[in-house]
């Protein structure tokens, strides 16, 4: 056991010596990889094109190298982490010749497998077991593919279903490759601190009126521009955090917010207590102010579940209970000064929004009765729309709309049978995500309250699904599938966990 304990090459041994010295070495790697990317920017901009692309692809290229660094050093421990991070960068760039969409996240999915794969080569990786859950993936994988080869322009169909599958690795990743327990420690904390910078953001934008902390407001076409509704009650100002739309982050907040509301129902420390509220306060506030409506009943039913899925146990004590209500009461006084603007959200431009959602729903429904099996392949809804007579006519459809509805926008560009697929896997995460009754314990990645928010923040972005269809836009949908992953994750190391509990109690037997 000590000779176990002792070498090097053991996993537990070097995340346990990582943590110990993790800063003057990450210091030192972060100088090669700043020096390795200003080095691969110079020759990437003087040998091949100049503009947008050219410096886009010499920083990817940039990263890569700097990345490699850091795998080889033994440091990819932190990759998961940095890889969640990175998403707060929704950026994109699309080669308009192929066409080939590249995301910011690209280079950090990469290193991610190849840390992985460096991994399995030194014998440090756990052996791997395909799930349910990663055949139904595969099996929708497959079908997204044959419609996207089948559909009205395939290149366009392609490069969509490339989201689909990047999604898919992101999912696998994080519901296989994460060993340690402080992997999963870390990236607990790391989406609470996203939760934290996304609502402290929101609310600044809001009280400035600006798009202040906005990566996506950097570059691209929409550079400055703010969104605004009026209504009688006032301009409503639609907040986006680091985000390129109200909407992603409404996606975002509903997701997140379930997580730490479940994390600090079960947490037992005082400290953690008031940061945890401090964080569902500030997701929740960020939530109103995105003025996103499907949002609101999404972060509701996300938060609704939450709350069930506590109280249902037996094992709920007075503490718990006191909390609960203190955090109804505490919203209810946050919502206060924004009653009017709510109600004029909700009430005020009802007729235009069921136009709207009405023409498009009416054309997917058409479009799926013309082509019920394989749809008109992944993003083409747009191509395929002036024919039946929506998107070109009413001014605030859009041109490049998809249908307010997941699901709708699902049959008509992959098939029914694409749905049913897409049903089928969520269902199968649903069930495997299912936390068991049991007690909660302080810690926070522990696996009964993560399981449990988890849960909810995908209950809360399928409801919301169903008026809109910003789950499937590339600042949402790798959240969305590392969500699902870690949900994955957690439903195993709760069983795992439960062993190990009766082991012990065995050995004080």
């Amino acid at each position: 056991m000590s000779d176990s304990l002792s070498d090097p090459t053991n996993p537990t041994v070097k995340g346990e010596r990582l943590r110990a010295n993790w800063l003057p070495d990450l210091a030192l790697l972060a100088g090669f990889a700043l020096l390795a990317m200003l080095l691969t920017m110079v020759a990437a901009i003087s040998i091949h094109a100049g503009g947008t692309e050219g410096l886009f692809l010499a920083l990817v290229l940039a990263l890569l190298i700097g990345l490699t660094i850091v795998i080889v050093a033994g440091f990819d421990g932190w990759l998961p982490a940095i890889f969640a991070l990175s998403l707060l960068a929704a950026l994109n760039l699309t080669v308009e010749r192929v066409p080939l969409t590249i995301y910011a996240f690209d280079p950090l999915l990469l290193a991610l497998y190849g840390a992985w794969l460096w991994r399995a080569y030194r014998g440090e990786s756990k052996p791997l077991r395909l799930t349910a859950l990663d055949a139904a993936g595969l099996a929708l994988m497959a079908w997204l593919l044959l419609a996207s080869l089948m559909g009205r322009h395939t290149p366009t169909a392609l490069n969509g279903w490339l989201l689909y599958l990047r999604g898919y690795l992101i999912y696998f990743y994080f519901a296989h490759a994460l060993q340690e327990r402080w992997q999963l420690r870390g990236l607990v904390v790391v989406l609470l601190a996203m939760v934290a910078i996304q609502g402290g953001l929101g609310l600044l934008q809001y009280l400035t009126r600006s798009n202040i902390g906005s990566i996506s407001d950097l570059v691209g076409g929409t550079v400055g521009k703010v969104r605004e509704v009026g209504t009688a009650a006032g301009g409503l100002f639609r907040v986006r955090g680091t985000l390129n739309t109200d909407t992603s982050l409404a996606h975002w907040l509903e997701m997140l917010v379930p997580l730490a509301l479940s994390l600090w129902l079960a947490t037992r420390t005082r400290m953690q207590r008031f940061l945890l509220g401090l964080i569902v306060l500030a997701g929740t506030a960020a939530q109103v102010v995105t003025f996103t409506r499907g949002g609101w009943f999404g972060l509701v039913a996300g938060m609704a579940t939450v709350l069930w899925l506590q109280f249902r146990s037996r094992l709920v004590i007075r503490r718990q209970l006191i909390a609960a209500i203190a955090a109804v009461v505490l919203l209810a006084l946050l919502l206060l000064p924004f009653a009017d603007l709510i109600r004029a959200r909700l009430f005020e431009s009802e007729g235009n929004t069921l136009t709207v959602r009405e023409n498009l729903n009416r054309t997917a429904l058409a479009v799926i009765a013309d082509h019920p099996l394989t749809g008109i392949g992944l993003d083409n809804f747009v191509r395929v729309a002036p024919d039946y007579g929506t998107g070109w006519r009413w001014l605030m459809e859009g041109k490049s709309h998809k249908v307010h509805n997941v699901y709708l926008a699902l049959a008509s560009e992959a098939g029914l049978l694409g749905l049913l697929l897409f049903l089928a896997f969520m269902g199968v995460v649903l069930l495997q995500s299912w936390p068991s009754r049991g007690e909660d314990s302080a810690a926070l990645w522990h696996t009964v309250p993560l399981a449990r928010g988890l849960l909810a923040g995908l209950v809360a972005v399928l409801v919301h699904g169903l008026a809109a269809w910003g789950l499937l836009s590339y600042g949402v949908f790798p959240l969305f599938w590392m969500l699902v992953g870690l949900a994955a994750r957690s439903t195993a190391g709760e069983r795992w966990s439960t062993k190990e509990s009766t082991k012990s109690r065995e050995r004080d037997a």
